[in-house]
């Protein structure tokens, strides 16, 4: 499914993949210190971040726990959800047995404590799950004219000064990827392009930024050199217009 709507190889959407579970397993240590420490707005901060990107490579599973653990406050049910995570990376990784936080089964707590299983769809099975026909919509019925730091911080569920140094970062890391974009598209690399756009797009689902997520699976999709060309100047220009956003 990721690879037919990224328009990107099996092989890449499996790099991808890997590169989740590194990422993954880099923030464990942060998320359990965290989450011991009762610092849960930095937990969902974490969460946050990993969250865009299960949801753009169609994992399922984790990104439901991950949905639980940013809208819960309730610590145990972050315990629950956090260890159900990395179940899951465990499994994903092939290394289900060496993972000293998780427990033996895997369940969501709240909204549901049915056990889990991955579902990475075979490749000839298209069909997208529900629950990223959702992700989608919602991406594609709403606009950044609507766009406000404190709106979002609280759909997020942090503080609002904690969300405006994480937009900042990511409006300074959108301007480098979009400049090794553009690089690549200037020496006719495309693969290259699309694998930088994916990794903006991630981002931008993760700030909630629906424009930019919309141009940039737009460009994702494009395999025409002007096509991309252009979607990558709509890109630089919705850039332009939210970081003069001030709430």
């Amino acid at each position: 499914i990721a690879s037919k709507e990224l328009g990107l190889p099996i092989d890449l959407i499996e790099e991808f993949i890997q590169d989740f579970i590194d990422q993954a397993n880099d923030f464990k240590d942060k998320l359990y210190s965290a989450l011991n420490n009762g610092d849960v707005n930095n937990v969902k901060i974490l969460s946050h971040k990993l969250k865009g990107v299960a949801a753009n490579l169609r994992v399922e599973d984790a990104y439901e726990v991950l949905s639980v653990i940013n809208a819960a406050s309730d610590t145990n049910v972050i315990k629950t959800n956090l260890d159900a995570f990395y179940k899951i990376i465990a499994k994903l990784s092939g290394d289900e047995h060496n993972n000293s936080h998780v427990t033996d089964e895997i369940s969501i707590q709240e909204p549901s404590d049915e056990k889990l299983e991955i579902t990475l769809q075979e490749p000839e099975d298209l069909q997208e799950p529900e629950l990223f026909l959702e992700f989608k919509e919602e991406a594609e019925q709403k606009s950044d004219t609507e766009y406000s730091h404190t709106k979002i911080a609280n759909e997020i569920g942090i503080d609002t000064e904690s969300f405006k140094e994480v937009f900042k970062d990511f409006i300074d890391e959108a301007h480098i990827i979009l400049a090794e974009i553009n690089k690549a598209l200037n020496n006719n690399d495309y693969k290259t392009s699309k694998i930088e756009a994916l990794k903006l797009k991630g981002m931008s689902d993760n700030m909630r930024v629906y424009d930019l997520t919309k141009e940039l699976q737009l460009f994702i999709n494009s395999s025409d050199k002007e096509t991309m060309l252009e979607s990558s100047n709509n890109i630089n220009k919705i850039i332009t217009k939210i970081s003069k956003v001030e709430d």
